[in-house]
C-alpha cells in the first residue's frame, strides 16, 4: 500500500514538473505586440503570448505597441512555458522576461488589453485598470477612445472607420 502511495506521488511529480517546465529562447522577430519568433535550438517557432490581445498594426497604437515591445524583447533570452498551439499552429506561450511575466508588463504600460475570453485572472485585471486609470499607452484618451482588437478584426472597414477612430493624442 505505501510502495503504491510512493510510486503514485513519485508519478504525479514528474506531470507536475514537466507541465511547469521553463524553457529559454531567445527573441529574433516582433511580429507585432503579442507574436513573437522565438529561437530554440537553432530553429525559429512562431509563438503567441497568451492572456492578453494586442492592437492589431493597422489599428491606432498598434505600431507603437510593436515598437514597444521591440524595444524590450528584441534580441533578448527569455523564459516561456509553451501551453499548446492555437488555430494558426503558433505556439501559445507565457513568457517571463528578467523574473517578470511580460502579459503584465503590457498590460501595465497599456499597450495591450486582458483577453477577457480566455483569461480571468484578477492581478492582470488589476494591472489594466491601473494603466486605464493613469491613461498609460492606448487608454491614452480614455475607455471610450480605443476599440479591442477582436472587434476591430471583425469589423468591416467602414465600421472600423466609424467605430475605432481613437482619438487626436
Amino acid at each position: 500500500m505505501k510502495a503504491t502511495r510512493n510510486i503514485l506521488i513519485g508519478f504525479l511529480l514528474v506531470i507536475a514538473s514537466n507541465a511547469m517546465a521553463q524553457h529559454t529562447a531567445k527573441i529574433v522577430r516582433v511580429v507585432d505586440a503579442d507574436t513573437y519568433g522565438l529561437l530554440v535550438k537553432g530553429k525559429i517557432i512562431v509563438a503567441r503570448l497568451t492572456n492578453i490581445d494586442a492592437p492589431e498594426l493597422k489599428q491606432n497604437f498598434g505600431e507603437a505597441a510593436k515598437q514597444q515591445v521591440s524595444q524590450t524583447l528584441l534580441g533578448k533570452t527569455v523564459s516561456y512555458d509553451s501551453l499548446g498551439t492555437d488555430k494558426y499552429k503558433r505556439q501559445l506561450v507565457s513568457i517571463r522576461i528578467d523574473g517578470k511575466a511580460l502579459d503584465s508588463l503590457l498590460l501595465r504600460n497599456g499597450w495591450a488589453w486582458l483577453y477577457l475570453e480566455y483569461c480571468n485572472d484578477a492581478n492582470l485585471t488589476n494591472l489594466q485598470r491601473l494603466a486605464i486609470n493613469e491613461h498609460k499607452g492606448l487608454w491614452v484618451c480614455g475607455v471610450n477612445n480605443v476599440c479591442p482588437p477582436w472587434l476591430y478584426r471583425h469589423y468591416s472597414q467602414r465600421n472600423r472607420l466609424k467605430y475605432c477612430k481613437g482619438c487626436n493624442s
